[in-house]
């Protein structure tokens, strides 16, 4: 896998590995209140939109994989930089605004 950047790890491995070790100390988790602690813990951190360079946490938009010289990069963009994104590809596919409006309120609201 030379050449591709790997994301962070995903917090399922961590309740897997969390959950052995309470096992072998014979104690019980509540899996859904760990998941969202976990999922707080992820929101909370702050990312550099690759677009504006402004920064963001995590929750206010997306990571999204780009090619760039026969490899794949994570790049963060924040939601209004991926609206403008999609609006753009959306006119050079000849929608009307108003398609145009109602298509980016739908998949980024």
């Amino acid at each position: 896998m030379s050449g591709v950047q790997v994301p962070p790890p995903l917090p399922i491995k961590l309740i897997i590995s969390y959950n052995q070790v309470l096992k072998e100390l014979d104690l019980l988790i509540n899996v859904s209140f760990f998941k969202k602690c976990l999922k707080v813990c992820f929101v909370l951190i702050k990312k550099k939109c690759n677009d504006c360079s402004k920064d963001f946490y995590e929750a206010d938009g997306k990571m999204v994989i780009l090619p760039d010289d026969n490899k794949l990069i994570w790049h963060f963009y924040c939601k209004k930089c991926l609206r403008s994104w999609r609006k753009r590809g959306l006119e050079n596919q000849g929608y009307s605004e108003d398609e145009i409006n109602n298509i980016i309120l739908r998949e980024y609201p």
